[in-house]
């Protein structure tokens, strides 16, 4: 290999594994690390727990949770080594595929290399989602799918493996089917009858196929679970569809313009540069159709859009006309070039920072992990949130139970999403306990019975703001005044005081525990806190550089995810920027 490619490979795949084996597990997958764990001790899903994403992503994650129980590995570290083994194992695969694609082996090589940056490294603090998974799985199906144009004797047993993964990946999510539907159209019309007769076709049918059927098995309390919470479920972080097309970013609507333009100027066919194509515009739909703009939902096709870059830039014409066309594929060949270069800078600071993924956003989360491994170790606890961010990984690294069979308050944001994209922004005024109907009367008695079963030691409550708006709006809340209207929350809670707060968070102990702290204050007593932030931005300011910083920051945190939502006005405002920089703690720097 030469000196360049061999150095890319160093990097990619040092600054791709490195960074994410020293943080904390991300938000997502430290939940489904626990919930693997609440399944193998015989915790149902759909009653226990009410989990609305799919059982499979609970399934994979158990292996480092049993591998964490023999041994005292942190399961994080076993899911991350476990990830990148899979990834390896997809690019061995992708290789092998390519050679019947592509004969130019310097120009396999850089394909190689591409694939890499996407799987390992473009993922940044997104590593091991849902998105990057499907997106690693489908690589060796996308290779493959542009070998069999060319109608090659091709090994049934490689492409069996193959067809297995992708169905493993279309799986994660039933909106990644948009994806394989695309490639198998595309099949169809190039090879007609004779793309059933591929070996892939069917193991990807039966993979899906066994899955749905252990879900029946193993899992029978989900399906009527999902089919009752689905429709307030879309109601959480909902944005319209104009606005989740602009959240995708400038980046990948570009990339949407190169594909397109490269149709136009392309003098001979090229199956690989079509496959990807469709690759990337069917992750791109699935991103849209959860009409959410959580970053990660664009993930995959961020990755499989930079290989398409890649590909364009290999197949395009040897000059390149002045014409619209032409200039879109010169903007998007710069992204060549940008998305690595931003990317590796992020992954660079981050190994010269261990941890501060998590502290950029939320700088009080190391004084809290103590607090709260100091106090409920062990024990049972929750968080009051309808941000996921607050409850975990904390959870997880403090080695607490967690006390709700919801992972975090999204029944409450969806109950009352109208309210929080009103202007002005205020602290939410909700309904009464008296006055509330239907699932939001539902969700506040199951809370209540939670706390009743669980008995947690220690209460987390996240304190209201007027005009925060990360995090999907969870400061919107004032949590204990929600719940207080319930007399019998109010009993309950009359057993707990209060300790010193940490930043934003409010702790509350059982009495056994609290006694003798001289911060100690009973619940009852307890004194009304500001609705501000003390560490957060706009205090300190004129009301012109705090009205300018507000703005701008909104228009960010709609773009990355942060606050999920966020006005049509803004995002078009926004796009200005080609590249603009990410402010979500968990998001990547060159999408969105």
């Amino acid at each position: 290999m030469r000196p360049l490619p061999l150095l890319g490979w160093i990097a990619v795949a040092g600054l791709g594994v490195l960074p994410p084996l020293f943080r904390m597990a991300h938000t997502d997958e430290s939940g489904f690390l626990y919930l693997a764990g609440q399944v193998l001790d015989g915790q149902r899903h759909g009653i226990d727990f009410l989990e609305i994403n799919p059982p499979l992503a609970i399934w994979l994650s158990m292996p480092p949770v049993l591998i964490h129980r023999t041994t005292g590995w942190h399961s994080w570290v076993i899911w991350v080594v476990m990830v990148a083994g899979l990834i390896g194992a997809c690019l061995w695969l992708t290789a092998r595929w390519l050679k019947l694609v592509e004969p130019s082996s310097s120009r396999r090589v850089w394909l190689m290399l591409a694939a890499g940056f996407a799987g390992l490294l473009l993922p940044g603090q997104e590593f091991s989602e849902r998105e990057h998974l499907a997106m690693a799985l489908a690589l060796p199906y996308l290779a493959l799918a542009a070998a069999r144009t060319g109608r090659l004797q091709l090994s049934p047993g490689t492409a069996g493996i193959t067809g297995v993964l992708a169905g493993i990946g279309f799986s994660l999510k039933p909106h990644f089917l948009v994806t394989w539907l695309l490639v198998e159209a595309w099949l169809l019309l190039r090879l007609g009858r004779e793309t059933f007769r591929r070996v892939e076709l069917p193991l990807v049918i039966a993979t899906g196929g066994v899955y749905l059927a252990l879900v029946f098995l193993v899992a029978p309390d989900y399906p009527p679970m999902i089919l009752d919470l689905a429709q307030h479920y879309q109601a959480y972080l909902r944005n319209p569809l104009g606005t989740v097309v602009l959240m995708a970013g400038p980046a990948l609507l570009l990339i949407v313009g190169v594909a397109l333009a490269a149709r136009q100027v392309a003098t001979q066919p090229d199956g690989l540069r079509d496959v990807l194509s469709l690759g990337f515009v069917g992750y791109l739909l699935a991103a849209i159709l959860q009409l959410k703009g959580l970053s990660y939902h664009y993930l995959a096709a961020a990755g499989i859009g930079f290989l398409l870059l890649v590909r364009v830039w290999q197949t395009r014409p040897a000059r390149l006309s002045w014409q619209p066309s032409g200039m879109t594929l010169r903007l998007g060949f710069a992204l060549i070039i940008l998305m690595p270069l931003l990317t590796l800078r992020d992954a660079v600071r981050e190994l010269l920072r261990p941890g501060s993924v998590r502290t950029e956003f939320d700088p009080a989360y190391p004084a809290l992990l103590t607090r709260v491994q100091g106090l409920a170790a062990g024990k049972p606890i929750l968080v009051l949130s309808s941000n996921m961010n607050d409850g975990w990984p904390l959870t997880l690294d403090a080695g607490s139970r967690w006390a709700s069979r919801y992972m975090h308050f999204w029944p409450l944001a969806a109950a009352y999403h109208d309210e929080i994209l009103a202007d002005p922004l205020g602290v939410v005024q909700p309904r009464s306990y008296v006055e509330r109907t239907g699932f939001e009367r539902r969700f506040s008695d199951q809370l209540l019975e939670d706390l009743e079963r669980y008995r947690p030691r220690l209460l987390v409550v996240v304190r209201p703001d007027s005009g925060e708006v990360y995090g999907g709006h969870a400061r919107r809340f004032d949590y204990l005044g929600y719940f207080g209207s319930d007399p019998r929350f109010r009993e309950l809670l009359e057993g707990y005081q209060e300790v010193a707060p940490i930043s934003i968070y409010r702790l509350f102990v059982r009495d056994s525990i609290a006694a003798g702290s001289p911060t100690a204050v009973p619940l009852s007593s307890r004194a009304t806190v500001s609705r501000e932030s003390p560490n957060r931005k706009g205090r300190g300011r004129s009301p012109v550089s705090r009205a300018f910083s507000d703005s701008s920051t909104r228009w960010r945190n709609s773009l990355t995810g942060r606050g999920g939502t966020g006005s049509t006005s803004a995002l078009l405002s926004g796009l200005s920027r080609l590249i603009p920089r990410s402010t979500s703690a968990r998001g990547n720097s060159l999408l969105l």
